[in-house]
């Protein structure tokens, strides 16, 4: 098994074992990773922001300053999207991390 069909395995079971949540952006469906202010991320770190790790495939045009509803929510992505990798995995670039700023 490749290390894409791994990782690919990985994110199938985070969703199926509910860890991700619906996002909408542009007109692109995906699961995400979301994570709120206080929350603890994939790597076990504190949140201090609203961000999101994605499969980089489901959403592969994201940028700085595009909308996005993750769970019903709206939001804005803060920053550029980074390739980041999960926990135990190498930087493949299948994987990317989003801050995002909550639109009233």
């Amino acid at each position: 098994m490749s290390i894409d069909d791994n990782e690919a395995a990985v994110w199938q079971t985070l969703q199926d074992e509910g860890w991700s949540v619906p996002a909408v952006s542009k007109g692109r469906s995906a699961f995400v990773m979301f994570v709120m202010p206080g929350g603890v991320t994939p790597n076990g770190a504190r949140s201090t922001d609203y961000e999101m790790t994605y499969w980089t495939a489901d959403l592969p045009t994201l940028k700085e300053g595009d909308p996005i509803t993750v769970a019903g929510v709206k939001y804005k992505v803060r920053d550029t999207p980074d390739v980041t990798a999960m926990p135990g995995y190498s930087r493949t670039g299948n994987f990317k991390h989003a801050l995002l700023t909550a639109l009233k």
